[in-house]
């Protein structure tokens, strides 16, 4: 065997292994500050099959949540800016939330997509919301720039019922 079909065949051998254990680093942040949202204790950690992101706690909008989790298939932090592509989130009791989103530090922009959700997520955030059952399904986006919001929803099949489901 000629020296460099070796070389290639060792290095055919020994970079799966060496992407295998970049796999192994993870991310810790104590805090990330924007005017319209605070989120703590941010860890990231790359798995089979994407990235899990973990927050301690996310304040927006006078409301705080604790314990969010989310998936991302696509992950890329580069130079203080994020993106994920196929995210997946619980939001409560009510499921999962399919979402893509993008943060810009240096401009402090947010831009997060939202794909059918079921309408019963609204209570993870809106606990209130839990007792008119809601139906159905929301998509939209949200874009942050500094404190400025801009809101884009659509609602499919939405519905709401009282207490006693009517």
């Amino acid at each position: 065997m000629s020296p460099l079909r070796g070389l290639i065949c060792a290095l055919s051998l020994l970079l799966p292994a060496a992407a295998a254990f970049a796999l192994d680093i993870s991310l810790a942040l104590d805090s990330i500050r924007h005017p319209a949202f605070a989120a703590e204790r941010v860890s990231m950690q790359p798995q089979a099959g994407g990235t899990v992101l973990r927050i301690g706690a996310l304040r927006v909008g006078g409301r705080e949540f604790r314990d969010l989790q989310l998936t991302c298939r696509e992950f890329n932090w580069d130079g203080g800016n994020v993106r994920c592509r196929g995210g997946s989130a619980k939001v409560g009791p009510g499921g999962t939330a399919r979402l893509d989103f993008s943060y810009v530090a240096a401009r402090k922009t947010l831009d997060l997509k939202i794909h059918d959700a079921p309408a019963t997520a609204l209570a993870g955030p809106l606990p209130e919301l839990a007792a008119w059952q809601p139906r159905g399904t929301l998509a939209g986006s949200l874009r942050l720039v500094g404190s400025h919001a801009e809101f884009d929803i659509v609602a499919t099949g939405l519905a709401f019922a009282n207490a006693e489901g009517s």
